[in-house]
This record gives C-alpha cells, sequence and structure tokens, in this order.
C-alpha cells in the first residue's frame, strides 16, 4: 500500500495516522521528511495480505490543538493498493512461495491455503487423510468427512487411520482375533495381545505354567512363577515271578500225605468200634496184648459173679426146705 499526502505545506497533519486492516491496527503514519513525498506500507510484512477493508484514521484531542493548534484532519491525496500473483510475495512481488501453497504472504513458509490434500498453517507439510472425502480437508487442523463406501472403516476426524478391529489400505481387513486393541494399518500387527497370547498377529498361546500373561516378543512369562519339584515317577508294577515246578510238586505230594493219613485214621477208629478180632482156628490172636489182658478179666469177673448167683439161689433153696423136715 502507497499513500500519497497533499503537496502543500499541511504535510503535519499525516502524522500519528493509524492504518487499520479489518479493524486492527497494523502500522502508524509518521509525516515524511525531506524530499519524501509517499508513505509505503508493505501489506505482507503486516501479515494481513487477506484483508478486505482498509482504513486510516487521524485522532487529535483538544490539547493538542491548544498545544499544537493541531487539526483533527488528515492532508491526504491519493492511496494506492497492490497484490501479488499467486504463488508470489514480497515488495516487488519476486519471492516464490513454498511447493505447497498457492499463496503466502510474509515468507514461503507463511501460506495462505493449501494445494488439493494438503494442510498446516505455515508450510502445508502435512497430507490429508487417505480416507477423507474427495481428497480434501481442513487447512487449519487436517479434519474432514470420511468416505463410507462398502467395507471401509476409516476413524473421524481426519480418516487417516482405521477404526479399532480393521487395517488395510482401505480399512477393510478385520485384525487377528486375539489382538487387544487395534492392529497397524500396514501389515495388520496387534498393538497388544490378549491374556494368554503373543506374537506378532498374537497367533502363540502362552507357556501354560505362566501366572498371568506373556511377553508380546517372545513368548516369555511377565510373572516368573515358582520353581517346581519334577512330578514323581509312578511305581512300576512288580514283575510276575513264575513258581517253580518242584514247589509245586512237594505242595502235592504234602496234600496226598495228608489225605492218606486222614484215610487211615478213619480206618483204625472204625476197626476199634467194631471190637477185636477172632483169631483163626489153631493161630493167634491178633489183638494187642493188652486187649487180651482186657478180656481176660472180663472173663474172670463174669465167672464170679455167675457163681455167686448159684450159691445164692442153693442158699434159698436150703432155707425154704429146712421148716419142711
Amino acid at each position: 500500500m502507497v499513500v500519497y499526502p497533499t503537496p502543500d505545506n499541511r504535510i503535519d497533519r499525516m502524522n500519528n495516522v493509524q492504518v487499520i486492516f479489518d479493524g486492527q491496527i497494523v502500522d502508524t503514519l509518521q509525516q515524511p521528511t525531506g524530499d519524501n513525498k509517499q508513505v509505503i506500507v508493505n501489506i505482507d510484512k503486516r501479515g494481513r495480505r487477506g484483508t478486505k477493508n482498509v482504513t486510516l484514521y487521524r485522532e487529535v484531542t483538544k490539547k493538542d490543538h491548544c498545544d499544537s493548534g493541531a487539526y483533527p484532519s488528515m492532508a491526504l491525496c491519493e492511496v494506492e493498493i497492490y497484490t501479488c500473483t499467486a504463488g508470489k510475495w514480497g515488495q516487488s512481488c519476486d519471492q516464490q512461495c513454498g511447493d505447497q501453497c498457492p499463496e503466502c504472504r510474509d515468507n514461503a513458509s507463511d501460506c495462505l491455503e493449501c494445494k488439493e490434500g494438503f494442510w498446516g498453517a505455515n508450510t502445508c507439510a502435512n497430507n490429508c487423510g487417505q480416507g477423507c472425502e474427495s481428497g480434501n480437508c481442513s487447512f487449519a487442523n487436517g479434519t474432514c468427512q470420511c468416505r463410507e463406501p462398502q467395507q471401509q472403516h476409516w476413524a473421524p476426524p481426519k480418516c487417516e487411520s482405521c477404526i479399532e478391529k480393521y487395517w488395510g489400505d482401505n480399512c477393510s481387513v478385520t485384525c487377528p482375533p486375539n489382538c487387544q486393541g487395534p492392529c497397524n494399518k500396514t501389515n495388520g500387527q496387534c498393538e497388544g495381545c490378549r491374556e494368554k497370547y503373543w506374537g506378532d498377529k498374537c497367533e502363540n498361546t502362552c507357556p501354560t505354567n505362566c501366572q498371568g500373561p506373556c511377553k508380546k516378543t517372545d513368548g516369555q512369562c511377565e510373572v516368573t512363577p515358582p520353581p517346581t519339584s519334577p512330578p514323581p515317577t509312578a511305581a512300576s508294577p512288580p514283575s510276575e515271578k513264575k513258581f517253580p515246578m518242584w514247589a509245586a510238586a512237594l505242595i502235592a505230594l504234602g496234600i496226598l500225605g495228608l489225605i492218606a493219613l486222614v484215610a487211615f485214621l478213619v480206618w483204625r477208629k472204625r476197626r476199634q468200634a467194631q471190637g477185636p478180632a477172632q483169631a483163626p482156628e489153631g493161630g493167634p490172636n491178633e489183638n494187642p496184648e493188652g486187649e487180651a489182658e482186657g478180656e481176660g478179666e472180663m472173663s474172670s469177673q463174669a465167672e464170679q459173679s455167675a457163681e455167686g448167683t448159684e450159691e445164692s439161689q442153693q442158699a434159698s433153696e436150703g432155707g425154704e426146705a429146712a421148716p419142711a423136715e
């Protein structure tokens, strides 16, 4: 912007003139000195290249008027405002904006807007999210409306990653079932695993002796289990020993001998119950001597008893006959 005062002796009326861009004071002009008859205000340096309204304002108080005779007026002749073409900046518009800046102001890194697919208030160095509808996003913060085609699951507000449980170029692939939380959008590797699983995609099972989860990288138990003694070995059953043949033979002979002894005793008992055996004529008595003596005694006692009986009978008879005489 170039300000030209009136070519008269009232140049002092351009002193302390405020330059206002869209309601904000960006500069205060001082009256030109010497042969300089113009005041140049570089809008680029004021960071207001997108300004819509320019105001020049000069205020003079009553005290200023009484002290110096100043008047609340300006000696203004002409104001010229210039701008650079897209992609240029500087007082002479000879500087190039950054690659992603179609317009910039103070320097190449002070972008006013970004090319399609980029965002960032300074250099437009950030890419809009892959899932942004039409590929565009907010110049200030990169937010956008996510695409919602079938089988795509983009996470708002920047649509640059997948919602939890999905991965792939279009967020259409389901994460492995044992993932705890999201998985990597590029390769599907899990950020964390459910308890009892480990591995890049949580495809391995933790050791059974782990007291809690194991490490995702190598499967080692996070809590070291206490040492355990080896399980006792099962006692082997006793081997079957073969019974020797000679022992079986001895047992059989013993049983036969016992049977024979019992049979003999039974036979002897029956013989004793039948009485003494009579010897054959002219032959000796087979009974033992003890049995013969016993029989002899029994015979003598029988004879004596018989004699006593006859005597008593004779005495009875004699008694009866005596009184008859």
